[in-house]
């Protein structure tokens, strides 16, 4: 932290039994010989020659990314020589070795190097810190440990100082990238993360925690039960929080020298909405989280803050009632606690023996947020006051007993195969009631309850016909955005204000928290914003009324508008010229991402918008009193006009205002709205013009009946993973990664009720070289150009084998075309789409509109492996009649399926013309299209309206390599 502290404490003087060390020692100079001449826009030329022709498939993307990573710092520092020079040495070094077929890094032992990572919430390659043991065995599993820097630092420095090259604090600045040798060695992989500067890892800071272990552990042979955070000052606020919202994913958690909350650090007075947002960040507030996790943390009775002793005295009181195992260490010295806490690897060495507990008998769960949603076995799917925090505690209180208490949630997870459930039956007793009895092997792999009518019941909630309710990923506040992709879009209608909203935006794009270092986020024009932006990343609006053309094709289905002369929040109008609002909400154009907003009655007002704190609700209304200066965490003594939570539908239910009757987290955040706003009103008109499409609903007490084991069939094991995929090939370097992923892929498919489960071994297929699976689909009469990085589509597609777009070229007579943009899919996919036509032309079909095919997001899809396509139309020769009476050639799903909530999908009797479908004919041949498909076992999943609220305007089809289980819903 940049503190008056951190410009005048030096280091602790080191313990009389440690040698004193050299506090800089340069990387020696051993690289081709005309490394020193070499450009580094040679080599960058040379890093996408073997992006384009990889010489091994040791040389992967990682690899690549890692050494463009090098090469991107040296031009950064260009004007810092010697470190310049010398990071473009060590590039040119890593350069020679790829080459030759080799991963460098995986040689780098006992040296201090940086490796680089893509993240989602910037679009500069992300560094991180990297020490292998001098004995790096790649064959043997290593424990992890990932160190948190604090004040001033980087991973680069911190990474020095923590292998043994000391200096004082205020001299950090000079040395950042200078380049470090370690003074001591431990069996274990250390990696330090960068955490966007001091943003003090909160947000993306948390983000680039849990990237940096995700690709340490694509890149590394880790020990994945072994796994510890630990972090000093600024990293050890970040160890506290991180640690204790995510306790679960580590062995230890090991902070140093830090302040257990934001509460506590914030200091002052706050106003109420405030008070949920800090506790949701903060340690001391999740403490019970770590019951299954070794916490042991370090302080110096003579810290003379921001981090007091008090805080962490405050921490022991409030844990120690809990129950929940601690060890405190205190040292008679200040705040530099570094070195007497790591001892030269002593502390790594006392840690290795600690294993992650994976099945524990007792699981809490502590959350005021869905990004920190799980512990164990035990997860939240619903926090009804949100964000107030939820409390869960589950155990198993005797073989094959689970008991279950909850407090402010309604829906809860248990992920079946880490239960120690002790016996083939089980029964699943929550808040007293009895929500499942039978066997073991009958539960889905994540078995889903939520209470219905004050009874608890096994499966996922009937989804609300809305799509615009509170729910993870789509759930504010203005923070949750964060954590992903961001582009920052101006306007451009007045052309008075478009240079004062670039500007604008461009101040966004760097990120709003104070302190945040290399965050950059793209920045457009209103006027260049394009569907697929709108699919992957939260928009970030700025405008002022009639300015900026997104935020008008939207402006009438947001919460709050902005109207010519006045801010409208509920039944309140802010109509003075400096006043401004910034609020999150789902995006009417994009439903399954957001959008955020922030605009004013002038561009003043808009650029005065960054000047908010950190921490902010879902919408803040501000003026230019309240935003005069910028406060650093909380509004302190200067409040905004309005700011609180919407309530569940994302709606003003409670007056605006920032006193005591300010609006409070919840009001109806379980998704029933509290109130009859206008927007409400709409959301319920919208309901029941579309109802006629739908079949008459079941009385709720039935919405989980007839018999939960119907409903909830298990689905067949899971198969055993496909052999390793070995060779040169390009295609097979990406069959690896997909090996590695799928398995980490949550079992969606078994959380839902009423789905139909198959096993055909003829349908195992494995991904074939590229250049053979082209020649086949070739054969096969599909025309179609190979992927390459260009302008007008994504430069990098990894983990798809052997992508390729679509030509507009008929497959067997039936055109496929995409909405946005051409079809990008991997060629697995694309050779199956000739024996699709097959299926579709008897069934009259000579068009297939494609919503979406390859993209990036989320991670645990087969689309961001080119190995999906979502449909949202057909064409038909002859025109069929739909549910309102009119004939059409096309076939919409969201219009012309029926949902068949309680039944299963392909039914017979639904085929039938006296079925529910009377004369919809159009919903009767998608029902067919979609049966047929199915049966062909071409593809392992398909997906309708039936399967959840995200599916309700598309098919969805995927095919799985080496695995025969086939499922539709």
């Amino acid at each position: 932290m940049r503190s008056r502290l951190l410009r005048t404490v030096t280091l602790a003087t080191l313990a009389s039994s440690l040698a004193p060390l050299p506090w800089l020692a340069l990387e020696p100079s051993g690289q081709r010989a005309s490394a020193q001449s070499t450009s580094v826009s040679d080599l960058l030329a040379e890093v996408e020659t073997m992006r384009r022709s990889r010489p091994s498939p040791a040389v992967t993307d990682g690899v690549l990314d890692s050494i463009q990573y090098h090469l991107e710092t040296a031009r950064k520092i260009a004007r810092a020589q010697p470190q310049a020079r010398q990071w473009t040495e060590r590039a040119a070094r890593y350069v020679d070795e790829a080459k030759r077929g080799r991963n460098p890094f995986h040689g780098a032992r006992g040296e201090i190097t940086s490796r680089g990572y893509r993240s989602r919430v910037s679009t500069t390659i992300q560094g991180y810190g990297v020490y292998l043991p001098r004995n790096f065995d790649p064959s043997r599993r290593y424990p992890l440990v990932a160190i948190l820097h604090g004040g001033s630092s980087n991973h680069n420095l911190f990474l020095g100082v923590v292998m043994g090259n000391n200096m004082r604090w205020t001299d950090y600045p000079q040395h950042l990238y200078d380049m470090y040798r370690a003074h001591w060695d431990a069996d274990w992989i250390i990696v330090t993360p960068e955490g966007f500067g001091q943003v003090m890892w909160r947000w993306m800071g948390e983000r680039d925690v849990l990237d940096v272990i995700e690709d340490a552990k694509r890149e590394y042979p880790i020990d994945e039960e072994r796994v510890v955070l630990n972090g000093i000052s600024n990293g050890g606020v970040g160890t506290w929080n991180i640690g204790l919202r995510h306790a679960w994913r580590f062995s230890a958690v090991v902070p140093m020298a830090g302040a257990p909350g934001w509460r506590q650090y914030s200091g002052g007075p706050r106003v109420p909405y405030e008070d949920p947002l800090l506790r949701a960040q903060s340690g001391i507030d999740l403490s019970e989280n770590a019951i299954n996790t070794h916490l042991r943390y370090f302080h110096g009775t003579a810290d003379p803050g921001p981090m007091r002793p008090q805080y962490v005295r405050t921490f022991t009181e409030t844990i120690r009632p809990t129950g929940v195992p601690f060890r405190e260490v205190w040292f008679e010295a200040g705040h530099d606690i570094l070195y007497m806490t790591h001892k030269r690897g002593k502390m790594l060495r006392d840690l290795e023996s600690i294993r992650r507990n994976r099945r524990p008998t007792e699981v809490r769960l502590v959350t005021g947020d869905y990004r920190a949603a799980r512990q164990h076995w035990l997860e939240v799917g619903r926090i009804d006051d949100y964000p107030v925090r939820a409390r869960l505690r589950a155990r198993v209180a005797s073989p094959g007993n689970v008991e279950i208490e909850v407090r402010n949630a309604s829906v809860l997870a248990l992920h079946r195969d880490d239960v120690p459930f002790g016996a083939d039956q089980t029964s699943v007793t929550i808040e007293g009631q009895r929500a499942y009895s039978g066997a073991v092997s009958s539960l889905p792999t994540v078995a889903w309850f939520h209470r219905t009518a004050g009874s608890w019941r096994l499966g996922y909630p009937v989804p609300a016909r809305d799509s615009d309710v509170k729910r993870p990923g789509l759930s504010g506040p203005i923070t949750d955005a964060y954590h992903d992709r961001m582009v920052h879009v101006y306007g451009t209608q007045d052309a008075a204000a478009t240079d004062a909203l670039q500007r604008a935006a461009r101040t966004g794009a760097r990120g709003w928290p104070l302190w945040l270092w290399a965050v950059n986020q793209e920045v457009v024009a209103d006027t260049a914003v394009t569907e697929a932006m709108m699919r992957d990343a939260t928009l970030v609006l700025y405008g002022t009324p009639g300015s900026n053309s997104v935020l008008e094709r939207m402006r009438e289905r947001l919460p709050i508008r902005v109207e010519a002369g006045a801010v409208v929040v509920g039944a309140e109008r802010f109509d003075r010229p400096d006043v401004g609002t910034r609020f999150i909400a789902p995006n009417p154009l994009a439903p399954t991402r957001y959008v955020i907003v922030q605009a004013g009655l002038s561009t003043g007002a808009v650029q005065a918008g960054h000047r908010l704190p950190d921490f902010v609700p879902d919408y803040v209304v501000y003026d230019g009193s309240s935003t005069r200066t910028r406060p650093r965490l909380v509004v302190s003594s200067r409040r905004p006009l309005a700011a609180g939570f919407f309530d569940g539908r994302w709606s003003i239910s409670r007056p605006a205002g920032t006193g005591d009757d300010a609006p409070t987290p919840g009001s109806g955040a379980a998704g029933v709205p509290s109130g009859a706003g206008t927007d409400a009103t709409a959301v319920h008109a919208k309901t029941r013009r579309r109802r006629h499409l739908r079949p008459p609903p079941r009385r709720p007490e039935d919405a989980d009946d007839p018999a939960v084991a119907e409903a909830m069939r298990a689905a067949p094991p899971r198969p055993p993973l496909p052999p390793q995929y070995t060779g040169r090939d390009g295609a097979w370097t990406q069959a690896r990664e997909i090996r590695r992923r799928v398995p980490t892929f949550l079992n969606f498919r078994a959380a839902i009720g009423y789905g139909t489960w198959r096993v055909d071994e003829s349908a195992v297929w494995r991904i074939r070289r590229a250049r053979e699976c082209r020649q086949s689909a070739r054969a096969a009469g599909v025309r179609f150009v190979m992927h390459r990085a260009t302008d007008d589509g994504p430069t990098d597609v990894r983990p798809t084998p052997a992508p390729l777009y679509l030509s507009s070229s008929p497959i067997q007579g039936i055109r496929f075309s995409q909405y946005l943009g051409r079809i990008l899919i991997s060629c697995e996919l694309a050779s199956r789409l000739p024996r699709m036509a097959e299926i579709l032309a008897p069934l009259d079909v000579d068009a297939v509109m494609v919503a979406s095919s390859y993209r990036d997001q989320p991670r645990s899809s087969f689309h961001t492996f080119g190995m999906a396509l979502d449909i949202a139309r057909f064409r038909v020769r002859t025109p069929l009649t739909g549910p309102d009476g009119r004939t059409s050639r096309l076939l919409t799903v969201e219009t012309d399926f029926v949902v068949t909530p309680n039944q299963r999908t392909c039914d017979p009797a639904f085929l039938r013309p006296d079925s529910l479908h009377g004369t919809n004919e159009r919903g009767r041949r998608l029902l067919q299209i979609a049966c047929a498909l199915h049966d062909s076992g071409i593809f392992a999943s398909v997906l309708t309206p039936n399967y959840n609220e995200g599916h309700r305007d598309h098919f969805h089809l995927d095919v799985r390599p080496d695995d025969p289980r086939l499922f539709i819903r």
